[in-house]
């Protein structure tokens, strides 16, 4: 995927992700809050959870709306897949 460049946007494999979401506190389908307190969107979670295809498009899509929605300054993380 290529998605817009920003410190917030991290790249995990899916093992990295489950890894993350030990001891994570569930807030929303797709998203969470890390044992830090740092708030993390999962796209794949978030797309599956609207009915929206998993495609580039679409994680470019929500990428770009969560970018201007969330503060520059929040402990917030946007994962997207990457292989392994």
């Amino acid at each position: 995927m290529t998605a817009p460049e920003d410190d917030r946007i991290v790249r995990l494999t899916p093992a990295e992700i489950a890894d993350q979401q030990v001891g994570a506190e569930r807030l929303a389908p797709g998203v969470w809050r890390d044992r830090a307190g740092g708030i993390h969107f999962s796209i794949p979670e978030l797309l599956a959870e609207f009915e929206l295809e998993d495609t580039p498009e679409n994680q470019r899509a929500v990428v770009a709306i969560l970018l201007e929605t969330i503060d520059g300054e929040s402990l917030i993380t946007l994962q997207v897949p990457r292989d392994e």
